[in-house]
């Protein structure tokens, strides 16, 4: 492996655990540094899906101040706003996306797929440390 390739897996690696510290959306006015706790993977069918309650917020824990996902296997149409959406309605986020829901909206967060294939969300959490 050249030296170029392996610096690049390094950074992948710390990117993978570690969001940015200075997200105004997802962890104002702190500068600690974010870090994953928990993750999960879904398969979006024809039914509108939720994030699971007991993973972003443990008993007994702090929720996740940020949820990412990627999407994979076909488009998906999602909602922020609790509300479920339809093969018709809601964001549509294309296969191979990455987004980011923050407090309060990952209750919130809905999804369906929008084509005839089931899609794969993956998902990790994250918040302050030691919490």
């Amino acid at each position: 492996m050249n030296t170029t390739r392996l610096i690049a897996a390094i950074a992948l690696l710390a990117f993978a655990n570690v969001a940015q510290a200075d997200d105004p959306d997802c962890n104002p006015g702190s500068d600690a540094v974010l870090q994953s706790f928990a993750s999960e993977e879904i398969t979006v069918s024809t039914t509108a899906k939720i994030l699971t309650a007991a993973t972003y917020a443990p008993t007994g824990a702090q929720r996740a101040s940020l949820a990412f996902m990627t999407i994979s296997g076909a488009a998906a149409r999602a909602r922020f706003d609790g509300i479920a959406p339809t093969t018709e309605v809601g964001h549509v986020i294309a296969d191979g996306s990455g987004i980011k829901v923050c407090t309060v909206d990952i209750a919130k967060f809905q999804i369906i797929r929008d084509d005839a294939v089931d899609v794969e969300l993956s998902v990790t959490y994250y918040r302050p440390p030691n919490q």
